[in-house]
């Protein structure tokens, strides 16, 4: 017996059409899949869920600027290992700004208004701000005059 043919009049399809256009639903829903799990994974929604996942404590600004220092290199250390991008760095830093140190980075913000700040910008303004040059200059001459014992 010949197997049924596709009735082109009505949209009807044989048995292999249907398992044909099964397949191809499964290949297209295992693609959807692999799509999905890339996108989530660069998403940056995503990324700051799991940064926050972290729970590093909110940085509200500080006189002591070794204090300062010790959190941008956690910051860091955290962006390398999670291997954050550049382009997201800035975003989640702010993120746990509290008290001066979000109103600094408000007040920063309005000054260079529509201008992209890079991550290598944002260490600079940070470290101006709670490690000036004057105060790294001064750490340098204490090192220098670092003397052991008699």
């Amino acid at each position: 017996m010949a197997s049924p043919r596709r009735n082109t009049r009505n949209g009807q399809s044989n048995a292999r059409g249907t398992t044909n256009l099964q397949a191809i639903i499964e290949v297209i829903g295992g693609l959807i899949n692999i799509v999905q799990h890339q996108v989530g994974a660069t998403n940056p929604t995503s990324a700051l869920e799991k940064f926050r996942k972290l729970d590093l404590p909110p940085f509200k600004g500080t006189k002591d600027p070794i204090e300062a220092d010790n959190w941008l290199k956690e910051l860091e250390r955290l962006f390398r290992a999670m291997e954050v991008r550049d382009k997201q760095r800035v975003i989640f830093a702010v993120f746990v700004f509290k008290g001066d140190a979000l109103e600094w980075w408000e007040s920063t913000v309005r000054t260079h208004g529509r201008e992209v700040i890079t991550w290598q910008h944002f260490v600079g303004l940070f470290r101006k701000r709670y490690f000036p040059d004057s105060l790294m200059v001064q750490k340098e001459v204490e090192f220098i005059h670092i003397a052991q014992g008699t």
